[in-house]
């Protein structure tokens, strides 16, 4: 059996359909750095040599010891330093998906761009099936649905702007279906029956800004702060008249009587 999906005949379909959606943002996109986190024999698969005029700055990237470095100098990339992070079915082979989207997160810059690749776990059957007759495992360690990454990223302060499927199972496996695919400029997608999930996401930093405050607010604000000093004030004196009742003496009110027999 082999160990990598995508040396079989059907896993070169699915690569080819990622690949040529890929690309074609590749050619379109106006950053200057990518960092694309997937395994180094399919790097120029997807990326290959259609990068047309604004050809951006592609390098590949590892999840090592909890940090992102690039593979090429293995030392870790700096915060906010890239522009773009292509994540290909990267979540679902690690034990924790949560600190890859993390470190993500640092190494992305303001409206920096995230893409996402992986298989659908509402096709988990039928992927499994299909690869099977091919004689291939897929190896998926966390099944990922689209509802719980599209809560973390939210969470990671990330603008989900588009989520579709790509690769119908039941409807690749004819072969006249796959020449037409392979034959057409453009990728078929699916609301949510696909066999792979893809997501696009912009990230978005936060900053606080001071604000002035305004007269009322002001006014309330010391009206509070007089109503608090109050209050200790009269606590204070409670505490103090309490101490001095425990610290006087008890006098006795029972008298003694003489009783004559």
């Amino acid at each position: 059996m082999q160990t990598r999906w995508f040396e079989s005949p059907y896993g070169e379909f699915v690569l080819q359909q990622e690949s040529k959606l890929l690309q074609q943002a590749l050619n379109n996109s106006a950053n200057k750095s990518v960092a694309l986190i997937c395994d180094e024999s399919v790097h120029h698969s997807l990326v290959g040599d259609y990068l047309g005029v604004n050809t951006p700055c592609v390098f590949n990237a590892r999840f090592k010891d909890s940090h992102l470095c690039a593979t090429a100098t293995d030392e870790n990339i700096e915060t906010d330093s890239v522009d773009w992070v292509v994540l290909w079915h990267g979540l679902e082979q690690i034990h924790d998906p949560r600190a890859l989207l993390r470190e993500v997160t640092r190494v992305l810059g303001d409206g920096g761009r995230l893409t996402v690749f992986g298989f659908n776990p509402l096709r988990k059957f039928s992927r499994k099936f299909w690869f099977w007759k091919d004689k291939t495992s897929t190896s998926v360690k966390n099944e990922l649905s689209l509802f719980r990454l599209n809560d973390w990223l939210r969470l990671l302060n990330y603008d989900v702007t588009q989520i579709n499927t790509l690769v119908s199972p039941n409807i690749s496996r004819i072969k006249k279906h796959r020449e037409k695919c392979i034959s057409l400029q453009r990728v078929n997608t699916f609301p949510l029956v696909g066999l792979i999930y893809h997501y696009e996401a912009n990230l978005k930093h936060f900053t606080l800004t001071p604000m002035r405050m305004t007269k009322r607010a002001a006014k309330k604000s010391s009206l509070q702060l007089v109503n608090h000093n109050r209050n200790h004030k009269y606590s204070a004196l409670d505490t103090k008249v309490n101490l001095n009742l425990v610290s006087a003496p008890v006098k006795s009110t029972h008298h003694s009587k003489d009783y004559n027999d």
